[in-house]
């Protein structure tokens, strides 16, 4: 008999034990969790860019046809396309001509659109979207700067020209550009720049590099223009902050750029080796310079600066030639400026001129060393992209060869459409249904310099639930979109966001999948599903316990 009751205790425990077992698997199943969703930045965009306008590209004339091009992967990237202009040099004939060549790539190099703009003597022709649909360039072959809306493939002749840069004043609907112009001081040729503003065709704002730019800041390496006449500014940005109405010049040659009212023509000060701010390195050592011979000079936010420091002609250690991406935070009360991100790759990436740097939306920058033919490696120019740790998660190669050499000036990552980040979270839940609430970051679909404001629809399972107008930040800074659902079946379901382009004249369709589930409480994270589930698993336990002790006291 009390064999039959042990083993009938026996019994009990191991169904007790099974109890237990059987609520570690099934508790966990009742933990709060976070709705999923889709964390791509693009999942799908509907728009069409597949104009060429016949005018700027000779279609049976295909000039890549001897072009290597070569793309590695090596992380996670800011997915997108690279518009650029690719220099090809003919290195064969006595006069090396020079073939401006405009580009849009995928991220595996495929190229999309291909535009001949003509042949230049320079190196440096710049490219840039200054909305949604609208490129800004010079074409050597049209002798003018030109608008090509690539939607409605329609160009605009603006009938001016410049050298380096070509920027657009959004309040004005004006381009900035930058013009050589020679003095005679004590008998001698010195080259200054013009910083000039136009309309279609007119001159209507000029100022002269050499109010605040002396001939005796030239650099001391003999930087040198044809016909023997002294470089002293050599020009190659004009940034312009449309809401601060400010421009910041960059002169490559004094190592410094300068920030100017554009209202008044005033330089309110010079950042660099003749400017007004006291420079720190990443160390926190203080320089005399943080960059020889820059490029590219941009802000990133209201007191952040990104740029591409050449490295060359460095007054500190001329044999130094490390090409370098650089941030730099200023302090306007204090006058400090501190370089805050870095990064510096092998030797090898030394560009001699040109060069570019950008900051991307998740973080990442995009470099451009658009020259590196000092190197063994016969890399003409490269793009590279860098996380924020400075690993080369890609990178697209321009491989020179026996007939062409290749640069490029500079680069930029953009998309054909806004972009989305989502957000999403469970507020409270029944039994069939959660209450969502949707938000997303959103960017714009180009590195811009001043805020775009847009009307959208939001769309929930392909029924319309939200109008509205959104305004995306400057600088690419994220903005929040944010919509709350309601209560929603368990299960998927589609949101989308259509955007309509008004001013650019575009039409785009951001497509994104969430996944409604149960939650507990209003705060979905996952450490308090688990308290929960475990607080459940002690009582239920206890319970369990006091139960079997019950039970075998009774059976005495």
């Amino acid at each position: 008999m009390k064999l039959r009751l042990k083993n009938k205790s026996i019994t009990k425990i191991n169904s007790l034990m099974l109890v237990l077992l059987l609520s570690f698997i099934i508790l966990p199943i009742y933990e709060i969790k976070v709705v999923n969703a889709s964390k791509s930045f693009i999942t799908q965009q509907e728009i069409n860019y597949s104009f060429i306008d016949p005018e700027l590209l000779n279609s049976q004339n295909n000039h890549l046809q001897h072009f290597d091009i070569n793309v590695i992967h090596n992380g996670e990237t800011f997915e997108g396309y690279n518009l650029f202009i690719l220099i090809q040099e003919n290195v064969t004939g006595e006069k090396r001509v020079k073939r401006n060549i405009l580009l849009i790539t995928d991220m595996e190099g495929k190229i999309l659109i291909e535009c001949d703009l003509g042949i230049s003597a320079m190196h440096s022709m710049p490219v840039k979207f200054i909305n949604a649909t609208t490129l800004l360039f010079y074409s050597p072959k049209l002798r003018s700067t030109v608008l090509w809306n690539l939607q409605n493939n329609k160009t605009v002749k603006m009938n001016f020209s410049g050298h380096h840069e070509f920027e657009y004043n959004p309040i004005n609907n004006t381009i900035f550009t930058l013009v050589f112009h020679t003095e005679q001081i004590n008998g001698s040729s010195y080259t200054f720049d013009y910083i000039r503003e136009y309309d279609k065709s007119a001159l209507i704002w000029s100022l002269d590099t050499h109010d605040f730019i002396s001939h005796k800041q030239m650099c001391p390496f003999g930087d040198m223009m044809s016909g023997g006449s002294v470089d002293v500014v050599h020009g190659n940005t004009v940034f312009f902050d449309s809401e601060e109405n400010i421009i910041y010049f960059n002169s490559r040659n004094v190592n410094t750029f300068y920030k100017i009212d554009h209202k008044t023509g005033k330089v309110l000060w010079g950042l660099g080796e003749f400017g007004n701010f006291t420079l720190f390195d990443q160390k926190g050592i203080q320089k005399k310079s943080l960059f020889y011979h820059a490029h590219a000079v941009e802000k990133v936010d209201d007191n952040t600066f990104i740029l591409f420091d050449n490295d060359m002609h460095n007054k500190s250690n001329n044999q130094n030639k490390r090409s370098r991406l650089v941030e730099i935070t200023i302090d306007e009360e204090t006058m400090t400026a501190n370089e805050t991100w870095v990064w510096k790759p092998p030797i090898n990436y030394f560009s001699v001129i040109l060069g570019d740097a950008d900051r991307l939306p998740n973080g990442n920058r995009l470099g451009t060393f658009g020259d590196a033919r000092a190197h063994e490696n016969n890399i003409g120019g490269r793009i590279v992209e860098i996380d924020e740790k400075g690993n080369i998660v890609w990178e697209m190669n321009f491989q020179n060869n026996e007939r062409f050499w290749y640069y490029v000036y500079r680069a930029e990552r953009f998309c054909f459409g806004p972009i989305l980040d989502p957000i999403t979270t469970c507020i409270e839940s029944t039994e069939n249904y959660t209450e969502v609430e949707w938000r997303a970051e959103a960017w714009y679909n180009f590195r811009t310099k001043q805020r775009f404001t847009e009307p959208y629809t939001l769309y929930l399972d392909n029924q319309s639930i939200h109008h509205g107008i959104h305004t995306f930040d400057k600088f690419w800074q994220p903005t929040i979109i944010s919509e709350n659902l309601g209560p929603l079946r368990l299960g998927t379901h589609t949101i989308t966001v259509e955007f309509n382009g008004i001013f650019a004249g575009y039409n785009v369709h951001n497509n994104l999948i969430i996944g409604a589930c149960p939650s507990i409480n209003n705060e979905p994270t996952d450490d308090r599903g688990l308290a929960v589930a475990f607080i459940l698993l002690l009582i239920s336990g206890g319970i369990a316990t006091i139960g079997l002790m019950v039970f075998l006291y009774r059976k005495r």
